[in-house]
């Protein structure tokens, strides 16, 4: 039990009480307050290519696609044509991302579903355009010059996933005469890889005849880790004898296991 005999006790106690508070406030705003951590940016190289699909007019040169981050935060995202980028002169040529494939757009298709991400700069030379926020790049697999004027579709190229490491167009001639482009592209994601059920024994199996008989069972999910695929109903492995995973697009064999011997029925 706490008894105050005297009122200026009551007081001094008050006081003292303000007076601790008071120096405790003190201490606290002359502790340091810390610097603000600065987040740098950082710029990456999403895809590039150097390989047009010529259309109407030969197009020629480096692309890729930007990207600058803030931690997780996307800045900003930029379509780069190099400095070696060419092509002939035109009225109203655009530069269009195109959810077709590069290969299959014509100059009647080269709008549908497009994203135009403005006037071709120059016909020749580096040039950048930006690609706004709402862009889902992921719905886009190619980039187009393209004529708007005139409906005239210049040239396509794929936007294909992966980074050009280098490229070039000279060939030595040496039983035949060789002429086209080529190019190196480092990627961690291989194209249409396709899980296939095969009638094939593995060692008879080979890029041409990968697919032939067999059974599509999905896609591949990943290039790395655990994959389950669940057989559509009524698929049996009845008559398979390997399993292949096959790059459709390139018609390339990656590998394949062979069935054990059971009763698949």
């Amino acid at each position: 039990m706490l008894a105050i005999s005297h009122p200026s006790s009551l007081a001094a106690l008050a006081l003292a009480g303000f007076a601790f508070l008071g120096q405790a406030a003190q201490v606290r705003a002359q502790d340091p307050v810390p610097a603000p951590v600065e987040v740098k940016s950082r710029t990456t190289v999403a895809l590039s290519s150097s390989i047009w699909t010529e259309k109407a007019q030969a197009v020629q040169g480096t692309y890729r696609i930007e990207v600058i981050t803030k931690g997780d935060r996307v800045v900003s995202r930029t379509l780069r044509f190099g400095a070696d980028f060419k092509t002939k002169s035109g009225p109203d040529l655009k530069v269009v991302l195109s959810p077709m494939e590069a290969s299959k757009v014509a100059s009647k298709t080269a709008l549908k579903g497009s994203f135009t991400l403005g006037s071709l700069e120059s016909a020749k030379g580096a040039c950048a355009y930006e690609i706004p926020a709402e862009v889902d790049l992921s719905r886009y697999h190619a980039v187009l010059i393209h004529c708007q004027k005139y409906t005239k579709l210049w040239g396509s190229a794929a936007l294909s996933e992966g980074e050009v490491m280098d490229s070039g167009s000279t060939w030595v001639k040496k039983s035949n005469k060789i002429r086209g482009h080529s190019e190196l592209v480092q990627t961690s994601k291989a194209p249409d890889l396709k899980v296939i059920l095969s009638p094939l024994a593995l060692a008879h199996a080979t890029n041409d005849n990968a697919m032939k008989g067999g059974i599509v069972v999905a896609n591949l999910k990943a290039v790395k880790g655990g994959q389950e695929f669940l057989l559509p109903k009524g698929i049996t492995l009845k008559g398979s004898q390997s399993i292949l995973i096959h790059c459709q697009q390139y018609t390339k064999l990656w590998g394949g296991a062979t069935l054990k011997k059971r009763d698949h029925s």
